[in-house]
């Protein structure tokens, strides 16, 4: 690029700089937090569909089974709405996957598997695996793609 190119664009810069300048800078309160403070609530008359406990047992004891049972409660419902909208339970077990056929099969059954199995060799009381024993006991440098690079046990 030449350099008139440069000049016209510095000026360009220069003279949008006193429009910048101009405008108002916002007001420091903008960004002020409110001071702490605790909440109350106001005390309100019960409901008519708030459950009072009852005058004998534990207000503590009460909610906690009201809570328990309304939680228990929810979820049987959303189990039944679940299975109303989808027409079926709500948890099934997947089907089990189908052999692979074909080039997809013959490469799992013939490349990869035997890739990704470790090859394990056995050294009086030490066991070697990964994919550098692999490769070396099956001279296939493909066994190097193996995760399990390496690992011993004793």
């Amino acid at each position: 690029m030449s350099s008139a190119f440069y000049r016209a664009l510095l000026s360009v810069i220069l003279l949008s700089a006193p429009l910048h300048a101009s405008d108002s800078v916002p007001t420091l309160s903008m960004f002020a937090l409110p001071g702490p403070s605790l909440r109350t609530r106001p005390e309100k008359e019960p409901r008519e569909n708030q459950v009072v406990p009852p005058e004998g047992g534990s207000a503590a004891v009460f909610s906690a089974e009201r809570s328990e049972s309304r939680s228990a409660s929810s979820l049987d419902s959303a189990v039944q709405i679940y299975e109303g909208m989808n027409g079926g339970p709500a948890l099934v077990a997947p089907p089990p996957r189908p052999d692979l056929g074909g080039a997809a099969g013959f490469l799992r059954t013939k490349v990869f598997d035997p890739i990704t199995t470790p090859e394990v060799v056995t050294l009086h009381h030490v066991q070697f695996t990964g994919g550098l024993v692999g490769a070396f006991k099956k001279g296939n440098p493909f066994y190097l793609l193996n995760p399990l690079v390496f690992a011993m046990d004793w």
